[in-house]
């Protein structure tokens, strides 16, 4: 008998991102899922257009935000030209270290994300 392959609630994407680049401009990681990443890092200070990852469920009839892994993400992204960073669908992370260089960068956070600490020098 050949096993069965697993149910697509039992697989998982890519479970940890990272991109360390002087020159790269743009990243599309929409065909990964938030719930599947522990780690997500970009160090592209020339990224100025990130498509983030999709909040997707794996089986949408049964999908729920409790359905999410316990394991929470780390999130570290540098860019001195990203104008829009949207997290919005990362779920609720265990830790992010975001550094934007632009003076009008947008971020958009977590729902229900909880700022515990700002860096003054980097506002």
């Amino acid at each position: 008998l050949v096993p069965a392959p697993p149910l697509a609630a039992e697989r998982r994407g890519l479970r940890r991102v990272l991109l360390e680049s002087r020159e790269l401009a743009s990243c599309d990681l929409s065909m990964l899922r938030w719930e599947d990443l522990l780690e997500l890092q970009l160090q592209t200070p020339a990224l100025a257009v990130l498509k983030p990852p999709e909040k997707k469920p794996a089986i949408a009839l049964s999908w729920s935000p409790s359905s999410w892994s316990d394991e929470s993400t780390r999130i570290v992204v540098s860019s001195m030209k990203l104008a829009i960073l949207d997290l919005s669908g990362a779920g609720c992370p265990q830790h992010m270290d975001i550094e934007l260089g632009l003076s009008t960068a947008r971020l958009s956070w977590p729902r229900g994300f909880l700022v515990s600490s700002v860096d003054p020098s980097a506002v």
